[in-house]
This record gives C-alpha cells, structure tokens and sequence, in this order.
C-alpha cells in the first residue's frame, strides 16, 4: 500500500480548498460522492473522530496511529488511495460497504 509520503502532484494551495472540493478535484463528483458516503457512515465525517475500543481513527476510521495527525485534506488524499488500492475505486469501497458495513 503506497505510503503517506506518495501524495498526489497537486500544485493547488490548500489554505481556501474544502476537503469536498479537493476530493472531486483528485477523483471527481461521482467517486467523491461515494468516498464521503463511507466517512458519514463511519464518523459522521469527524476528522478528529477515535473510535476507542478498535483505535481507528480519523473520518474514515482507519486502523493506522499515524492518520491522528494528518490534516483534512490529507486524509481525504489516503482514504482515495485506500479506496484505489484495495477495492480499485471508491465507488467499489461504497459498494462494499454496503454488504459488510465496513471498509
């Protein structure tokens, strides 16, 4: 799984961009759309969100200590690539989702 450290070649400010926008930006509406479904799902899309008794963290609760200090825009930036590597898309994370009620 590609590391934190491999971002997207993003030569857009970050200080005015929304992690919504961002996200359609990188993936487009229809996959952002579905990438956001999972973090309501799994956070209400709390950032900060730590789920205490499995320590995932973040708005997509993920299961690595290290997203409790990444940005908004940086967590977008992995939940895409998460989406992208284990499921080939954030749609198909969704539609996982929606069988197994996690990602």
């Amino acid at each position: 799984f590609p590391s934190h450290d491999t971002c997207f070649p993003v030569t857009i400010l970050h200080q005015n961009l929304t992690p919504v926008r961002y996200s359609t930006f990188l993936v487009g509406e229809l996959q952002t759309s579905c990438l956001f479904l999972i973090a309501l799902k799994e956070s209400n899309i709390n950032y900060k969100a730590i789920n205490k008794s499995s320590g995932a963290s973040g708005a997509w609760q993920i299961m690595n200590i290290k997203v409790r200090s990444l940005t908004d825009l940086e967590q977008v930036e992995w939940a895409i690539r998460y989406a992208n590597h284990r499921y080939g898309s954030p749609c198909e994370a969704w539609s996982y989702w929606q069988r197994n009620f996690n990602w």
